[in-house]
C-alpha cells in the first residue's frame, strides 16, 4: 500500500488480481494490432486500473454542510463504496452518500434509508429504496455499503443486504459523503473501482462567478496563431434558456493551460431580459477572419427574433457591427432560427474548397428542423438552400474525405433518444434523407464532431465525435454524463475506438485540433450540478499516429 498526497491506494484483492492477470495475458497473446487492444481497454475501463481509496482511519467529525469526496471518479464497471459512521444525536442526523447523481439518504429522525436520483436512472422510482434502519444509529458505528455487481446495484445496511436492482449507468462518476443536518463522526470511507488516469479539466467559466449565475453552450475555435477562443452564454440571473443572457469569450495563448478575463462579444437591452443565444463561430483559415452567428430575441418561438452575424479580424479583440441576416438565410414561416451550437466548418477539399458552412435549427408548425447556410466569398454573402431534416435540431458538420459533408444531428424527442441521426451531402448544400446512426447510442444532448486527419502515407483518415455517452437511453429522463470521444477511420461508417475522458456529469461540448494531433475540448460539467462550470481539457487520442492502413478496422 502506498500513500500519495494524503490518498491511500492499495492493490485489489485476489479476484481482481486474477482478472487483471487474465486481461493482460489476453492482450499479450491475442492482440496483434492496436485496434483489438483498444476494445479490451474499453472493457477494462478505458485507461483505468482498479484502485482503492480510503479516508484516514482516525475518525473525523463532519458538521452540517461538510463533505468528504473521493479525489478520483469511478469510470465504469463494478465498484464498492462503504462508509462507517456514528452520531451522538441520531434524531437530528441527515447524511447522504452521493454516487454520481444517486443520493443514498440516512434520516435519523424517521429512522429510514432512502435513495433518489436527480437525473436519468429511474430505478428508484420504479423500485423505491425505503427501508428501516435496523439497529438504529445509537451507541455504535453504523455501516452503509453500495456495490455494483454485473450491472446490478446492491445496498447493504450493517452487513445485511436490504436492496437490489438493475444499475443502468454506463459510467459512474464522483463519490462523496455529506451531512445535511446534525453531525457525524466518520470512522471509515472506502471507494474501490476503476479510476482512470484522465486529463485534468481546467475551469474556464464557473457558474456564480464573474457576474453570471450560469454559463452554458460552449463553442471553441483555434486561430492560425494558435490562440484559443472559448465562447459561452453568460446567463446573468438564472439557469433558464431565456432571460438576460449575454455572449462572452475568454482567450488562451498557451494551449488552454490558462485563460484570460471574460470579454463581452454582444449584449442587447442592458438589464432587460433580452436573450442572446446559440453563438456559433467559424474560422476562415484563408483570411484569418473569425465569424460568429447567434440568435437574439425576447421570447422563443414567436417569430420575433434576429439572426445576427459579426466578424473579427484581430482574433476576437474587436468585432464588426452586428448585422441581421434573417431575411437572407431564414424563412418567413419559421418562428425561430438558432445557429449551431458549436463551430462551423470550411471545406478543405474538392471543388468547393474554401466554402464556409454553418448549421442551424428552426422551429415551425410545432416541430424542429435542421438547415445549413454557406458562403463562397469568405463571408461577404450568405445563402441557404433546402432544409436538411425535419425533427432533429442541434447539429454539427464534418468534412468527408471527398470534400462532402456529414451532418450529425440531435434527435429532439426523448422517445427517440436511443440513436442520433445523420445526413450527407456532396457539397454541403444538397442533402440525402436523414438516417439513424444505429451503431452507437446517445442521450438527448448536443454533441460535437471534428475532422482530425486525412488519409496519408497508407494511413486512414480520422473523424472524432464527442458526446456524453452515459445514461439510461430508453428512459424519458436522460442523465448527461460520461464525456466520451469516439473515432472513425472510414468516414463515419464505423466508430470502433471509444475513450472515456470525464466520467462525471457532462453535457454540451465543442472540439478543436492542435498541430500535434491532440484535441482540445470545451465542455459543460460539474459535480452536483451538470452545469456548474465550462471546462477545457487537452487530450491525445489513442493511436493518433496509426502506423498503417492495414491496421484500420
Amino acid at each position: 500500500m502506498t500513500i500519495k498526497n494524503g490518498v491511500r491506494f492499495s492493490l485489489p484483492d485476489s479476484r481482481f488480481l486474477i482478472r487483471g492477470f487474465v486481461f493482460l495475458l489476453a492482450i499479450a497473446c491475442f492482440a496483434p494490432a492496436p485496434w483489438a487492444a483498444a476494445e479490451n481497454l474499453e472493457r477494462a475501463g478505458t485507461t483505468g486500473v482498479w484502485l482503492e481509496w480510503s479516508a484516514d482511519k482516525t475518525p473525523r467529525t463532519l458538521a452540517p454542510g461538510a463533505d468528504l469526496a473521493c479525489p478520483r471518479p469511478i469510470a465504469t464497471g463494478d465498484f464498492v463504496v462503504e462508509l462507517a459512521a456514528s452520531t451522538a444525536d441520531p434524531d437530528s442526523l441527515r447524511l447522504e452518500l452521493q454516487i454520481s447523481a444517486d443520493a443514498y439518504r440516512i434520516d435519523g429522525a424517521s429512522g429510514r434509508l432512502t435513495c433518489s436520483s436527480s437525473e436519468g436512472i429511474r430505478t428508484y422510482l420504479q423500485k423505491p429504496l425505503d427501508v428501516e434502519l435496523a439497529g438504529g444509529l445509537t451507541n455504535r458505528p453504523f455501516r452503509l455499503s453500495v456495490e455494483r455487481r454485473d450491472n446490478r446495484v446492491v445496498v447493504s445496511w450493517n452487513g445485511a443486504e436490504v436492496y437490489e436492482a438493475p444499475y443502468g449507468r454506463d459510467t459512474v462518476g464522483h463519490v462523496r459523503v455529506t451531512v445535511g443536518s446534525g453531525s457525524a463522526d466518520l470512522h471509515a470511507f472506502r471507494v474501490a473501482g476503476l479510476m482512470p488516469t484522465l486529463p485534468e479539466p481546467v475551469p474556464v467559466f464557473v457558474s456564480g462567478a464573474e457576474g453570471s449565475a450560469y454559463y452554458r453552450i460552449p463553442s471553441l475555435v483555434r486561430t492560425p496563431s494558435g490562440t484559443l477562443l472559448a465562447f459561452a452564454e453568460a446567463r446573468r440571473e438564472s439557469f433558464l434558456d431565456t432571460g438576460n443572457i449575454d455572449l462572452i469569450l475568454k482567450r488562451s495563448e498557451d494551449g488552454g493551460r490558462t485563460w484570460g478575463e471574460p470579454e463581452l462579444v454582444y449584449e442587447e437591452g442592458g438589464d432587460r431580459k433580452v436573450t442572446c443565444t446559440n453563438l456559433s463561430p467559424v474560422m476562415d483559415a484563408i483570411t484569418g477572419r473569425v465569424w460568429v452567428f447567434f440568435l437574439v430575441c425576447e421570447r422563443w418561438n414567436v417569430a420575433e427574433y434576429k439572426l445576427m452575424r459579426m466578424f473579427s479580424d484581430d482574433e476576437g479583440r474587436t468585432w464588426s457591427a452586428p448585422e441581421d441576416i434573417r431575411t437572407t438565410v431564414g424563412n418567413e414561416k419559421w418562428l425561430s432560427a438558432h445557429p449551431g451550437p458549436g463551430h462551423g466548418i470550411q471545406l478543405a477539399r474538392g471543388p468547393h474548397a474554401g466554402r464556409l458552412i454553418m448549421s442551424g435549427w428552426y422551429y415551425m408548425d410545432g416541430q424542429h428542423g435542421v438547415f445549413v447556410f454557406f458562403s463562397d466569398d469568405h463571408g461577404a454573402t450568405w445563402q441557404r438552400h433546402e432544409p436538411v431534416a425535419v425533427g432533429p435540431n442541434e447539429t454539427m458538420l464534418v468534412e468527408l474525405e471527398d470534400g462532402g459533408v456529414m451532418a450529425m444531428m440531435r434527435p429532439q424527442h426523448r422517445t427517440q433518444s436511443v440513436w442520433r441521426e445523420f445526413a450527407t451531402s456532396k457539397d454541403g448544400v444538397h442533402w440525402t434523407s436523414a438516417r439513424r446512426m444505429s451503431w452507437f447510442r446517445s442521450v438527448v444532448c448536443q454533441a460535437s464532431v471534428l475532422r482530425h486527419s486525412w488519409p496519408a502515407a497508407g494511413r486512414p483518415g480520422r473523424m472524432i465525435f464527442c458526446h456524453p455517452a452515459s445514461g439510461n437511453y430508453s428512459d424519458t429522463s436522460v442523465h448527461r454524463a460520461g464525456l466520451t470521444i469516439r473515432s472513425s477511420f472510414d468516414d463515419g461508417e464505423t466508430w470502433p475506438v471509444k475513450e472515456l475522458l470525464y466520467p462525471g456529469r457532462a453535457a454540451y461540448s465543442d472540439i478543436t485540433l492542435f498541430p500535434d494531433g491532440s484535441v482540445g475540448i470545451l465542455f459543460e460539467n460539474g459535480d452536483l450540478d451538470t452545469y456548474g462550470r465550462i471546462s477545457f481539457m487537452r487530450h491525445m487520442p489513442l493511436f493518433a499516429d496509426c502506423p498503417s492502413g492495414k491496421e484500420a478496422p
